[in-house]
């Protein structure tokens, strides 16, 4: 069985950039905790959004592209 997790868009591109999880919630100055609730599937308002996808250097539609359909 897959997991959320484990095809999260987040996590790919947070991993292919070699950032730890951490590293991630410290540069958008947001707990570790609420990022691995996003990479769980936790869909976080706009703002964070765009913190995130700014961190890890693309766009807010190419990490959620269901919400942005």
């Amino acid at each position: 069985m897959t997991r959320a997790r484990d095809i999260n868009l987040i996590r790919l591109r947070r991993e292919e950039m070699g950032i730890l999880l951490k590293e991630l919630a410290d540069e958008i100055g947001r707990s570790a905790a609420l990022v691995s609730m996003i990479e769980g599937g936790f869909v976080p308002k706009r703002m964070t959004q765009v913190s995130i996808a700014a961190a890890l250097k693309t766009t807010p539609e190419s990490l959620w592209p269901k919400e942005y359909a």
